[in-house]
């Protein structure tokens, strides 16, 4: 945890990137406190990416970022854009099938009477 002086410190650094806050949502600086410096972590074969702390000079909450190609973030929207596609249709599915299990339902109910 850092100090009040060294948070102070790292607030009024001029190389602080401007950006929104995921905790108090102000687009304001937010300086790294912490950084890996030139090591990249590899997670997945094709996705290179480097992880950075940063406080928030607004609210000085500390959060963690990535820093990684843009090609591989445009393929991370593609791929959600695609999830949130097979999500609906599992939805609509779900619904056809509850309602055909409703109509069996009542012609199982016609057929015993």
């Amino acid at each position: 945890m850092q100090t009040v002086p060294q948070m102070e410190r790292l607030l009024s650094d001029a190389t602080k990137s401007i950006m929104c806050c995921p905790h108090c949502k102000e687009i304001v600086p937010c300086p790294v406190v912490k950084s890996e410096g030139n090591k990249q972590f590899i997670k997945h074969k094709d996705i290179q990416f480097r992880e950075r702390k940063r406080a928030c000079s607004a609210c000085l909450q500390v959060f963690k970022t990535t820093e990684c190609d843009y090609k591989s973030l445009e393929e991370l929207i593609l791929k959600r854009d695609e999830v949130q596609k097979l999500l609906q249709e599992n939805n609509k599915l779900k619904r056809k099938i509850h309602a055909a299990q409703e109509h069996l339902s009542i012609l199982q109910n016609r057929l015993s009477e």
